[in-house]
């Protein structure tokens, strides 16, 4: 049952699970998706409809997409928020 539901709300092929760290008690994913940012697109990247704290990628995605979409994200959320998220995933 677990698996089930983890899988129909975070989509296993073509993400890297959550991008940003949960600033102290709060939600990167709330945070994200109060600015109405689940489902933006970005070239050949998107918020996960269903957990904003994840980036869906094809297999035509770039990695300069990817990180673009991560800048957006933040830029956004500084915006409304004033809070800097911190990414979660390791980026060399």
């Amino acid at each position: 049952m677990y698996k089930i539901k983890r899988e129909t709300a975070y989509p296993l092929s073509y993400n890297l699970g959550s991008i940003f760290k949960n600033p102290t008690g709060l939600s990167a994913g709330k945070l994200i998706d109060e600015y109405g940012l689940k489902g933006y697109e970005y070239k050949t990247v998107k918020v996960c409809n269903t957990h904003a704290n994840i980036i869906l990628c094809n297999k035509n995605s770039t990695s300069e997409d990817f990180l673009k979409l991560i800048e957006i994200i933040k830029q956004k959320v500084k915006i409304k928020t004033n809070i800097n998220l911190e990414l979660e995933i390791v980026i060399y």
